[in-house]
């Protein structure tokens, strides 16, 4: 059942703002808790402030209309890539070895053209100068790495919800199954993600899932309600920060498609509000 009209407005009465503009945050953080997320706890209540102005990462805050605070996210900038070109340079070695092998058995057979032998020696010089050439590289540049390709991205780096308001959260009178992240994920993180989309290429949005439950309790939560996949030809690199995370993302084209799926899907077929 679709969302109603109330709820949109109730939804509409929580404000999402930047961790550092209004003042009265910085005492409400003090409340904020998490049992079992306390790194994302202490960082809230600890080194976000300053990451936040020096903005190498926006930090926003989901506010109730009484300024309790709901739940806290974080965003920056980020690169992912496919990293297939290291196949081709495996693909080109096993070619080489192939030509190579082929060219051996035509020397061994004197009648025949001359022709055929010289266009097997030009294939074989040139994947041997492109081998070399990417190796070359490799070794050379130290700065740089070479991939297939780039995607541009917006990261999700923190995403936390208070458990201290969970109650004042049910007092919403929200469905249950729209609990708070994913709700505020489409209704809040979203908009900010298309947002940005409309001034700068932006291909992806993506994260690090910390789950190390044996059946991924989290991670089929942010696939099954979020919209996020496993791709097997798209990378990120990984800091230490999120070692033994899984890398999540989704294309930031179908944000627009699974949002309209979540507010269609709202409300249970049964529930009346």
């Amino acid at each position: 059942m679709r969302i109603t009209d109330f709820q949109i407005s109730t939804l509409n009465s929580l404000r999402c703002v930047r961790i550092n503009e209004e003042d009265s945050i910085l005492r409400e953080v003090e409340n904020f808790s998490n049992p079992q997320n306390i790194q994302l706890e202490n960082t809230i209540k600890g080194s976000a402030f300053q990451e936040d102005s020096d903005g190498g990462i926006a930090y926003y805050v989901v506010l109730s209309p009484e300024n309790d605070i709901f739940a806290y996210f974080s965003l920056k900038c980020g690169l992912l890539f496919d990293k297939h070109g290291d196949l081709e340079i495996i693909d080109s070695k096993k070619k080489l070895i192939q030509l190579i092998n082929k060219r051996k058995l035509l020397s061994e057979r004197s009648e025949l053209a001359d022709e055929i032998k010289k266009e097997l020696d030009k294939q074989i010089e040139s994947i041997k100068d492109n081998l070399k050439s990417w190796i070359e590289i490799d070794e050379n540049d130290s700065k740089h790495k070479r991939v297939a390709k780039t995607y541009s991205g917006i990261e999700i780096c923190h995403f936390c919800v208070n458990e201290n308001a969970r109650d004042k959260w049910d007092a919403l009178g929200l469905p249950e199954k729209n609990r708070q992240g994913v709700t505020i994920f489409w209704n809040k993180i979203v908009p900010i993600v298309l947002k940005i989309k409309e001034s700068v290429g932006l291909e992806y949005i993506y994260l690090f899932a910390a789950d190390s439950s044996s059946d991924e309790i989290l991670i089929n939560y942010y696939v099954d309600r979020m919209n996020f996949k496993r791709y097997e030809d798209v990378f990120a690199a990984l800091p230490v920060y999120d070692f033994g995370c899984t890398l999540l993302c989704q294309p930031v084209d179908s944000l627009i498609e699974a949002s309209k799926d979540f507010y269609n899907d709202f409300n249970p077929d049964s529930d009346t509000i």
